[in-house]
């Protein structure tokens, strides 16, 4: 039996609503499939200063660089593409395993697969920490 805790198992949320059940027996639920891959980034803003004749500078000007997120999912119910459809800018708040933030949606791309029903859609979304 597989535990929403367990090492592969990745809960994914947005404003609450979650992609990537478990059905009745613990596994994963095939109508609901989690995230393909999620990518968290943090960039910092590091300035270089060329030296003639020296090694060069380099200054951090920023204190924290703002995470950014990218998430690939698959949707095989109505409820789960229309509210990835119909996603706005937000700010919202995502939850995955590794933190939960209030983030802007930055992009959004849906492709239908081929071969599949009209229901099944891959989506790469593409969000940006709120600071504001």
């Amino acid at each position: 039996m597989t535990c929403p805790e367990s090492p592969g198992y990745v809960r994914f949320a947005i404003n609450g609503v979650v992609f990537g059940s478990l059905d009745e027996s613990g596994l994963e639920n095939r109508n609901d499939p989690n995230p393909r891959s999620i990518r968290w980034s943090q960039e910092n803003n590091i300035v270089v200063a060329s030296i003639p004749g020296f090694v060069d500078k380099t200054q951090c000007t920023d204190r924290r660089g703002l995470w950014r997120l990218d998430v690939r999912i698959r949707t095989l119910t109505r409820e789960k593409r229309d509210f990835l459809r119909d996603l706005g800018p937000g700010p919202h708040r995502v939850t995955t395993s590794l933190q939960s933030r209030c983030m802007y949606l930055r992009s959004k791309e849906a492709e239908q697969v081929e071969g599949e029903d009209d229901l099944t859609w891959m989506w790469n979304l593409s969000f940006i920490e709120a600071n504001d």
